[in-house]
């Protein structure tokens, strides 16, 4: 026998000599079946799964909601009863709604909401107005302030409930339409059923009789709700009463606790300004840039606005809207042709004499405000009589045709004259453009020119103009090119063509025509407007902001 045999044998038997270990199976957990639960512990399970803390909160909840809609930006909202009131909130964190979650949870259990409860509800409850069809009302338009019912007979102004006017009167109702509410809304007064609209004609700082009654017919416009209003601007010297006469008109149309802001820094900001409030007033205005004009513009007019939904992604919400608007300040600030003509100007005097402060012309009105609003919805009685039974007879109609169809009933109804208001009306808007051609360098330069030609006309290319309209501006006594001057014949074409409408409203046509040797520039004046005096208005062309 081999060493290597005899070792394994040796081997072998030593192992025999070691006793075996027993393995023992691996233990595995027995579960019962359902059947053998105990019957008392399943009971236990189901009530544990039915009493939850949350689920219970949230059915307490429900028992307060009538009904869960989203607006038109598909925001959801809920209409809930909060003591003998319905009160219709956004469902969100950090507002209304969030305070009457927290009511109902410490009525309920004696402490503070806690925040996964906030959050689990607020998901359920949004979830429920988005998709939960026997629960939502669905897609519902809100308005702010005034809204129009669907037939479009009758008009609805928000107070805590709610005033329906109609040709047939005017009365307090308790279900109101869809508005929409913000923390900086203030309560209105109820209004007079002896009111008297006029009564508002002692608190307008204002001498010119046509901007007074312009003035009357567009507040009564501003209850009437989706239709073009153009913008008042309302300028002065210092202490005239700008900012008071502002405070008067939102006091009335649309009260707040900011009657008056500054004007927003950025287009997103004015743009979500603009969708919070009703009747905005912008104070001390000293300048527009072309974006803020251009927004403007679309307020007045209903164009879209476009804006990011959060800034954590690329998502947009467009809004669409028609507003009044209010800016005031000592100089003219709308230099822009485009809202100008979306405008109505009105001038107010300085005030001579000892000062009354603000808090008693804001005493004295408080007084009068019943009076007054009831007095403007019983003139929107009679406007909207005057609609379903006449048409205007005006012979024509300015840039804002809408404005002025309705403003011609008003006229009316405010014993005015329809006539008498589109008079006023076109005086204003050529007022306006006798502002934007002589307040502009290039096209003043363009009339003081004209003013030197024997036929009051000029004809030749945009260079040769270009070369003219310099020397004009030299002799007008500045060298320094202005801001913006045109330093090509092509910029001076696009200038131009920016004021064409304004000209022509003070009779002056200009035409652009291209031939074989370039751009032929043909200027004739068939009313030659008078330069300002020094004595008038002092011209600065250093301070344009023609290109601004």
């Amino acid at each position: 026998m081999s060493n290597q045999t005899k070792l394994k044998s040796n081997v072998k038997g030593a192992l025999k000599d070691v006793p075996k270990k027993t393995v023992q199976p691996s233990r595995k957990s027995k579960i019962p079946a359902s059947s053998q639960i105990p019957e008392n512990l399943t009971e236990e399970i189901q009530d544990k799964k039915v009493t939850s803390p949350e689920i219970d909160f949230i059915d307490h909840v429900s028992k307060n909601i009538n009904f869960f809609y989203t607006d038109e930006y598909e925001n959801p909202f809920v209409e809930i009863r909060d003591g003998e009131r319905n009160v219709k909130c956004a469902v969100k964190a950090g507002e209304d709604f969030e305070d009457f979650l927290g009511k109902l949870y410490w009525e309920l259990n004696n402490d503070a909401l806690p925040d996964q409860v906030l959050t689990k509800s607020i998901k359920r409850f949004k979830s429920i107005a988005k998709y939960d069809n026997q629960k939502s009302k669905g897609k519902i338009a809100q308005s702010v302030r005034v809204a129009r019912a669907n037939d479009s007979s009758k008009i609805y102004y928000c107070l805590n409930n709610a005033v329906e006017i109609s040709e047939n009167g005017w009365n307090v109702v308790n279900e109101p339409p869809y508005f929409r509410r913000f923390d900086h809304v203030a309560e209105q007064v109820y209004p007079d059923k002896n009111g008297n609209f006029k009564k508002i004609e002692e608190f307008l700082n204002l001498d010119n009789e046509d901007e007074k009654n312009l003035l009357l017919v567009w507040i009564v416009a501003q209850f009437i709700p989706d239709i073009e209003k153009p913008l008042l601007a309302i300028h002065g010297p210092q202490g005239s009463a700008k900012s008071t006469l502002s405070s008067i008109i939102r006091m009335l149309v649309d009260p707040s606790r900011l009657m008056l802001v500054t004007f927003p820094t950025t287009t997103n900001e004015l743009a979500q300004n603009l969708y919070q409030n009703y009747l905005p007033v912008y104070d001390n205005i000293s300048k527009i840039s072309n974006s803020q004009s251009d927004t403007l513009c679309r307020a007045v007019t209903g164009g879209g606005i476009q804006k990011r939904k959060l800034y954590t992604d690329d998502k947009t919400i467009t809004w669409s809207f028609k507003r009044g608007l209010i800016i005031n300040g000592i100089d003219h600030v709308l230099n822009r042709p485009d809202l100008l003509e979306r405008s109505i100007s009105i001038k107010t005097k300085r005030v001579t004499g000892s000062f009354k402060p603000k808090e008693e012309i804001f005493e004295k009105y408080k007084i009068d405000l019943p009076e007054v609003l009831g007095g403007a919805f019983e003139i929107l009685t009679k406007v909207l009589a005057l609609k379903a039974t006449s048409v205007p007879t005006a012979s024509r109609y300015p840039r804002m045709a809408e404005f002025a169809q309705w403003g011609f009933y008003i006229a009316e109804a405010l014993e005015i004259g329809g006539e008498a208001f589109i008079s006023a009306y076109e005086n204003n808007i050529n007022t306006h453009n006798k502002n934007v051609v002589f307040e502009n360098p290039i096209t003043l330069s363009l009339i003081k020119l004209l003013e030197e030609e024997p036929e009051k006309k000029w004809n030749g290319s945009m260079k040769s103009l270009l070369e003219s309209l310099n020397k004009v501006r030299v002799s007008l006594g500045h060298e320094v090119t202005p801001k913006g001057w045109p330093l090509d014949p092509s910029h001076l074409s696009r200038e131009l063509n920016k004021f064409m409408v304004n000209l022509e409203g003070i009779g002056v046509y200009y035409e652009n025509k291209r031939t074989n040797e370039g751009a032929v520039a043909s200027i004739i004046s068939k009313i030659m407007p008078s330069l300002p005096s020094s004595t008038d208005t002092v011209i600065d062309l250093t301070d344009s902001t023609a290109s601004e």
